[in-house]
């Protein structure tokens, strides 16, 4: 799968017409855009007993699936909320969007199963593109 495949899924999946690269960008925003980068994320989901999630994703295995209400756990309502309002989404629609494509993103940026010490802290498309 390549940045073209993924936009493509989270065009087709947003069921809004909303602009995919938006999305992505908006997504990278959740991961990279938080001081500590994934890191900071990786903290977060096993501050809420879910690490065991976020290391299936970045891990050479099976990725589990997340649930939106898993989602909105880890990362709050008012982000969710944001990347709604930024991609032309209702809120359902962007928790449900968020826990299909983030284990994704995740899972292409970490191929190696480690994520990197600087932890993609301030990740944007150009940098995803070198991963995906």
């Amino acid at each position: 799968m390549d940045i073209g495949d993924l936009m493509k899924m989270m065009d087709s999946g947003s069921g809004s017409g909303s602009n995919s690269s938006s999305g992505i960008g908006s997504m990278l925003d959740l991961i990279g855009g938080e001081k500590g980068g994934l890191n900071s994320l990786t903290e977060m989901f096993g501050g809420k007993g879910m690490g065991d999630l976020m290391e299936s994703w970045v891990g050479k295995g099976e990725n589990k699936k997340a649930e939106p209400n898993q989602i909105e756990k880890v990362i709050g309502s008012e982000k969710v909320k944001m990347f709604a309002e930024k991609n032309g989404m209702d809120f359902g629609g962007a928790l449900g969007m968020i826990a299909q494509f983030l284990p994704l993103i995740i899972d292409k940026l970490t191929p190696d199963g480690n994520i990197p010490g600087d932890g993609f802290e301030g990740l944007n498309m150009d940098m995803l593109k070198k991963f995906l």
